[in-house]
């Protein structure tokens, strides 16, 4: 609704820090307007459906597979240093595949069912990052290289709750709706790995790769909404419910302060919106 405002976003720091930005979108440029609204958001190179050259569908439109095997090859001919983000689909609703396309035996309880069609989605879709990873490091790209992986929304239950709550004979945390989504950060030669079991949410993105990167703070710091998940002892978050997930009781100050996320992200999208 706002494409045409300028953020203080990833894309746009790095830029400023030497970097080459891309985005890569498996749908044209009109779908959510995403096209104008990632140029607004810093992305210097962007690239769409026609560019692929992909004949191989799935519901959610290109195949994971055909369009990451396309994206690497547009990777590994960008110069260093890089941004690129890709936005995978396959693993989207309505999870419907091709039986080619489905690979885990699932027990009969799954047969059939919108969590069985769930996980064939998400695991087709995470073996083809795994081999989009390994043509790049093959390329020698990975060596100075930080991946990152996340999820834009919950999984199945976001939108089929109802129907997994109705299956049978499967684990009962299965069941559980969760709000939790993946966040993975990869970096092929480092040797400390560890889970951090800190309270976050997508805001908090920003600010955590920018730290990571080395980047100075004064790029971020005050402007970025979220905190760096490293290097906090914040351990709470915000849901678009207005829920505040903590380790422990908050304040009633502090409480205040986090609910007025809301209208700070809203200023800040509609903040001088050249249309009002």
């Amino acid at each position: 609704m706002y494409p045409n405002l300028k953020y203080n976003t990833l894309p746009t720091i790095l830029n400023h820090n030497g970097y080459g930005t891309s985005i890569y979108h498996p749908d044209k440029k009109i779908f959510w307007n995403w096209g104008e609204v990632n140029k607004s958001l810093g992305f210097k190179n962007l690239y769409s459906e026609p560019d692929y050259k992909c004949n191989e569908y799935t519901p959610m439109g290109i195949s994971d597979g055909c369009f990451l095997n396309k994206v690497s090859d547009f990777i590994v001919k960008q110069k260093q240093p890089f941004y690129s983000l890709a936005v995978m689909g396959t693993s989207h609703i309505p999870f419907k595949l091709a039986k080619s396309f489905q690979e885990l035996k699932l027990d009969k309880s799954l047969q059939n069912t919108i969590l069985g069609d769930y996980f064939q989605a998400v695991h087709y879709s995470d073996k083809q990052l795994g081999l989009m990873l390994d043509k790049l490091d093959k390329k020698g790209l990975l060596d100075n290289a930080v991946v990152a992986v996340y999820g834009d929304h919950m999984g199945v239950h976001k939108y089929y709750a109802n129907k997994v709550s109705k299956i049978k004979d499967i684990k009962p945390e299965w069941k559980k709706v969760t709000y939790k989504v993946p966040l993975i950060i990869y970096q092929k030669n480092y040797a400390h790995a560890k889970t951090m079991n800190i309270l976050g949410n997508e805001t908090d993105f920003l600010p955590t790769i920018c730290y990571l990167l080395g980047i100075d703070d004064k790029y971020y710091k005050g402007y970025a909404m979220g905190k760096v998940l490293v290097n906090t002892n914040k351990n709470y978050t915000l849901l678009n419910n207005g829920t505040i997930l903590s380790d422990k009781p908050i304040g009633d100050n502090e409480k205040k302060h986090i609910l007025e996320s809301f209208t700070v992200s809203e200023t800040i999208i509609k903040i001088n919106n050249p249309h009002k």
